[in-house]
């Protein structure tokens, strides 16, 4: 039948009137009537709770440990089934449980959810069994429990953490393996087993000897065995993988000590991953590196050379102008030569940025901030390039607005760069109109600097213009128009990147509009903070000129405005005539008015009539004291002075005229101001006379040196080679030390460090200046690393010399000791009392003949500075005289020899002091030294010294500069480079051909010296 419940049982189902006995019958199979208060007294002592229900689930009897598990009374719970008192879920699970021990008769024993007296729900671990009466058949249910709630949750926990590893084992990319003190695996994660080809149970009990190569499975239990004993862990170990049947693999791993809680080392464990393809990767990108580090030194080199090559003649060029500067000179001549120095400093410029242009592309060029003016820089960089606008008939006007500043804060060097890049463009491109160069104030911008002021610079062309389309690529490297261009043009195409991004440093961008057949505008707004000094001199008297009546003649429209626009700023009266007609007529109606113009600025090339045709007819009419001429021109020629003078033309000015020249030439034409008298040395740094070694090995270079010491008060002693200044310095006392890095015998780095090793015995420490024609900064650090004080670059400039040697100079000098020491300090020093007045400073003396490479230096002669007629005693430079250049100082050649092939007198005369008889002086010299590096050429090609040839191969090139004999330069050039790739093979058809070109050029000078005789 069923019961009560709905469960099927063999048991009769007891009627409803026996209820109320059903407890007793329950308690009695416990317990007998007469035993069960014993049996209530025991179950009311044990520490866990004990429930008794009948078969319908009423609650016949707890213990005392479960009423206060419950917070409760007997009578309150007696009577009472589970859904009375639990919740529906917990008390549907007590029930079905319940019905199970009555159906089977069987204990149930788990774990389950319960609520405590607080009503929270709690764990607890019980068990149910069934009351049988004396027929076993189940008459109730005997619950026993107690409190598992800390222990279910620490194991769920635990479950939960070993779901997770579970979970990272097998889904990680990354090998994971835990080991014990045998190294033997105990867990692996799928991707290790994916990795070794097996299933992770086959590896558990292996090691790394099962699956790696002996020499791998050594080295990881190596690992393993020092990490167990240290307990410190291996972290991010690269590792090669060896295998048995597979090529290696690379792995990054990191390896810990497994250890129990009482932090006893059991094993190891640990995590690696693949590496394999970034080691490729990173072998690959090596190479790469390594291709590109050649590259770049190769590119390296070839600057360096390049730049060695330039800067040898720029040396020559620079010094000869400044040395030239020093001598008395006019106006006009201070102008050109002025405007050669400007010009070799821009090609100086440019040098240097090529040297620098990873530094461009690395963004590691810094500005410098130094004060400037504008008008002059901008005026005078468009000055350098009128005579290459004036060749192309093209008219090249520059214009500073009035009302800006003219003293600013920034870099005028690259400033300068720019324009000329942006304005050599200009007249490259236009072959006809103008070029207008413009500066005004620029549109403000937030984002500018702190205390900044925008400028706008344009460049505006008349040119061919460029296509819309390469407008975003014109400003790349290397990158021109079209390949046509570049045909027709040449360049670089490197010259707009540059400047571009000078331009972002000054906070700007260069922008360009251009349209084909119409020309090009390049514009940019930059940058800069005024000057505090705004001071502007102007002495004489300017305001004596308010309302001065000034005739301007200009065919040009832009060049007329610019200048009516300078006049009347500075209170003049400009009247601008187009050309010479409309001029003429100007002038006649002015004096009919009565007041004729009194000072007349001409353009000298305009159509029709030009400026001396206008100015003769100007001249036919007033006298030069009625009417005051100056002549504006781009041109060059020869005779324009000279016609000048002829004409009564009182200044002649190149265009664009620099404001601040043409004020002055104003104010000293109208007699308002006296023309200046130039020092030349009153703006060099102060620095003591000193006793100077110079160590090179070039004629030009050692003339250069020569000539600006004794310029600046110092005495010089000239040495050619490292072994001989390194004598010289032992046996006599120096102030100071000039080296040259690269001469024969020995260098400049080998010396150094031999006077260095020198002084560690003596004690004392003379200071020496590297002066090099290698630029790179590895040449600088070299020159520090040997225990050089100080590095100057060729070619090397006056003011930096002195500066430098002013850093370095002793407080008393070892001239004072010859009682030489001459006057207190001054800005540059005097020549010695002691010496004749012929001896003044003024151009540098012809070098003696320097010492043939095969001449053993122990048995050379000093080297001297001799002047004709005589030689010079002690090898001192300063006892040369320069003041007495020959009779043809000027550098005529009008009475030398015929014409020559090998060499070019003109070209030589213009760039060596005391021109063609300063040629012939250094031909005397030259000739001996040419004839015995020959003689060491011949020697030792082809099984002699490829170093011993490439440095003579170097000498002779340099020194055959001197003359211009491109033939001889050309052919040592490429001696010199076979030699330094020590393939003196090559050389030989060389040397056949040097054999012939020499003898030429010396036929030549010799025919020169005949011409010349001292």
């Amino acid at each position: 039948m069923a019961d009560p419940h709905g469960i099927e049982t063999d048991q009769p189902t007891p009627d409803d009137s026996s209820w109320d006995d059903s407890g007793s019958d329950v308690l009695d199979s416990l317990a007998p009537h007469q035993s069960l208060a014993a049996y209530q007294s025991l179950v009311n002592t044990l520490p866990l709770s004990l429930l008794i229900k009948d078969i319908d689930g009423r609650r016949l009897f707890a213990n005392e440990t479960y009423l206060k598990s419950r917070g409760c009374t007997l009578d309150e719970v007696l009577g009472k089934r589970d859904d009375e008192l639990f919740p529906p879920d917990i008390a549907q699970a007590y029930m079905k449980d319940d019905r199970q021990v009555i159906r089977t008769g069987e204990s149930l024993h788990s774990v389950e959810e319960s609520i405590d007296k607080f009503g929270q729900r709690r764990w607890i671990e019980r068990i149910k069994s069934p009351v049988l009466d004396a027929h076993q058949r189940v008459i109730g249910i005997q619950l026993i429990f107690w409190d598992v709630t800390d222990r279910h949750l620490a194991e769920s926990e635990l479950k939960y953490e070993r779901y997770l590893l579970t979970a990272l084992l097998e889904n990680i990319p990354d090998s994971i393996y835990f080991k014990d003190p045998d190294s033997r695996f105990v867990r692996i994660s799928e991707a290790m087993a994916k990795k070794f080809g097996l299933a992770s149970a086959e590896v558990i009990g292996k090691t790394d000897a099962d699956i790696f190569t002996e020499t791998h499975a050594a080295a990881a239990r190596e690992d393993e065995l020092r990490i167990m004993q240290s307990r410190e862990p291996v972290v991010d170990l690269v590792e090669r993988e060896t295998w048995r049947d597979r090529d290696d693999t690379w792995c990054m791993s990191t390896k810990m000590p497994l250890m129990e809680d009482d932090e006893r080392v059991i094993g190891t464990f640990g995590i690696s991953r693949d590496i394999t393809e970034l080691i490729k990767y990173e072998e690959a990108l090596r190479k790469a590196r390594d291709e590109a580090d050649a590259a770049n030194r190769a590119k390296s080199d070839f600057l360096a050379n390049m730049s060695h090559e330039i800067r040898t003649p720029m040396n020559a060029i620079i010094g000869m102008s400044e040395l030239l500067a020093q001598t008395k000179l006019n106006n006009e001549q201070l102008d050109y030569i002025n405007l050669v120095r400007d010009s070799a400093e821009s090609l100086l410029l440019l040098l240097n940025e090529i040297l620098d242009f990873s530094k461009i592309e690395s963004r590691k060029l810094q500005l410098e901030s130094i004060p400037f003016s504008l008008r002059d820089l901008i005026q005078r960089t468009s000055q350098s390039l009128a005579i290459r606008a004036a060749k192309k008939t093209v008219e090249l006007a520059c214009r500073v607005a009035p009302d800006l500043p003219d003293r600013w804060m920034g870099d005028p060097g690259r400033l300068r760069q720019v324009m000329i890049n942006l304005i050599g463009n200009a007249i490259k491109f236009t072959d006809e109109g103008e070029v207008l160069v413009e500066v005004c104030a620029g549109d403000p911008c937030p984002d500018a600097p702190p205390n900044h002021l925008p400028l706008r610079f344009s460049v505006k062309d008349t040119g061919i213009g460029i296509p819309t389309e390469k407008h975003a690529s014109i400003l790349d490297p290397f990158t021109q128009a079209d390949e046509s261009t570049t045909r027709r043009f040449g360049g670089t195409g490197l010259g707009l990147a540059i400047s571009k991004e000078l331009v972002q440093l000054m906070h700007g961008e260069l922008q360009l509009e251009s349209r084909p057949g119409q020309g090009t505008t390049f514009y940019f707004t930059a940058f800069f903070p005024l000057a505090e000094d705004q001071t502007v001199d102007r002495e004489g008297d300017l305001e004596s000129l308010a309302e001065l009546s000034v005739l301007v003649v200009d065919d040009n429209a832009t060049n007329l405005r610019i200048l009516k626009e300078i006049l009347t700023n500075w209170q003049l009266t400009p009247t601008l005539a187009a050309g010479g007609p409309s001029a003429l007529q100007a002038v006649t109606d002015a004096a009919q008015r009565g007041r004729p113009f009194q000072l007349a600025i001409l353009d000298c090339m305009m159509p029709e009539m030009d400026g001396f045709e206008l100015a003769t007819q100007l001249r036919s009419q007033f006298s030069s004291e009625q009417l005051k001429l100056i002549m504006l021109s781009s041109s060059s020629s020869g005779d324009a002075l000279q016609r000048c003078q002829d004409i009564g033309i009182a200044r002649y000015l190149t265009k664009p005229a620099v404001q601040s020249e043409l004020l002055d030439t104003i104010l000293q034409v109208m007699q308002r101001k006296s023309a200046a008298k130039i020092d030349p040395r009153a703006n060099l740094p102060e620095c003591l006379p000193m006793r100077v070694l110079v160590a090179e090995d070039g004629l030009a270079n050692q003339h250069v040196a020569v000539g600006m010491l004794r310029a600046s008060g110092h005495h010089p002693v000239v040495v050619s080679d490292g072994r001989e200044a390194v004598a010289r310095y032992e046996s006599e006392p120096f102030d100071m030390i000039l080296m040259d890095m690269h001469m024969p015998v020995m260098d400049g780095i080998d010396a150094t460090k031999a006077i260095r090793a020198h002084e560690r015995v003596t004690g004392r420490h003379i200071p020496i200046i590297a002066l090099t024609a290698a630029a790179m900064k590895e040449d600088a650090e070299a020159c520090a690393q040997s225990g050089m004080d100080g590095y100057l670059t060729k070619p090397i400039h006056q003011r930096r010399l002195q500066e430098m040697m002013a850093q370095f100079a002793p407080a008393t000098s070892v001239l004072d000791a010859f009682g030489q020491s001459g006057p207190a300090r001054s800005g540059v020093g005097k020549p010695d009392a002691g010496l004749a007045a012929a001896d003044a400073p003024n151009e540098p003396a012809a070098i003696a003949p320097s010492q043939a490479p095969s001449q053993a230096p122990s048995q050379a002669p000093s080297q001297a500075l001799p002047t004709a007629p005589h030689a010079v005693r002690g090898g001192d430079a300063n006892a040369a005289s320069a003041s007495d250049p020959g009779p043809d100082a000027t550098g005529s050649i009008d009475d030398g020899p015929g014409e020559f092939r090998t060499i070019d007198l003109q070209a030589a005369a213009s760039r060596i002091p005391g021109g063609s008889r300063g040629v012939a002086r250094l031909a005397e010299v030259f000739i001996a030294e040419c004839t015995g590096l020959l003689q060491v050429l011949n020697d030792s090609i082809p099984n002699g010294d490829p170093v011993v040839v490439a440095r003579s191969a170097h000498t002779l090139k340099g020194s055959a500069s001197l003359f211009f004999a491109e033939a001889v330069r050309e052919t040592a050039l490429r001696i010199e480079s076979k030699a330094r790739d020590n393939d003196l093979a090559a050389t030989v058809a060389d040397l056949a051909q040097l054999n012939v070109d020499v003898g030429a050029m010396l036929a030549e000078l010799n025919q020169l010296l005949q011409s010349h005789p001292s």
